[in-house]
């Protein structure tokens, strides 16, 4: 990971995100962001917004915002999302580590949904 970038990391709390991996979910991010220097957890409100987490499966949900050591952001969120088994935990676990914070790294089916908000967005 780049000693000069940070993060936030915004996981959903809401009952939506409450699945049988959520707490699983809870303990991954913990520890990716404890073994950071920069990283900050924030467990809030749905992040993806109202819209997004009805056209999505259950599941727990993530933002992730590059940031600069002042915590101030220096690239665009990035939503992931739904973690729905074990192995989606791992890969986004192991996505944060490596630091690089670039949707396309991510195993389509957890970046589907920031795609389609992106392309929305540009609609």
């Amino acid at each position: 990971m780049n000693p000069r970038v940070g993060y936030t990391l915004v996981l959903c709390g809401e009952s939506r995100c409450a699945t049988d991996v959520y707490d699983r979910a809870v303990a991954a991010m913990r520890r990716v962001v404890r073994s950071s220097r920069l990283g900050v957890l924030v467990v809030a409100q749905c992040p993806v917004g109202r819209l997004a987490c009805g056209m999505r499966s259950p599941g727990p949900m993530l933002v992730l915002q590059p940031t600069d050591a002042r915590q101030r952001p220096i690239g665009p969120a990035v939503r992931v999302g739904p973690l729905l088994a074990d192995e989606d935990v791992a890969a986004v676990e192991a996505w944060v580590r490596d630091g690089r914070f670039d949707a396309e790294l991510l195993p389509e089916r957890l970046a589907s949904l920031h795609r389609m908000m992106g392309a929305y967005v540009r609609n």
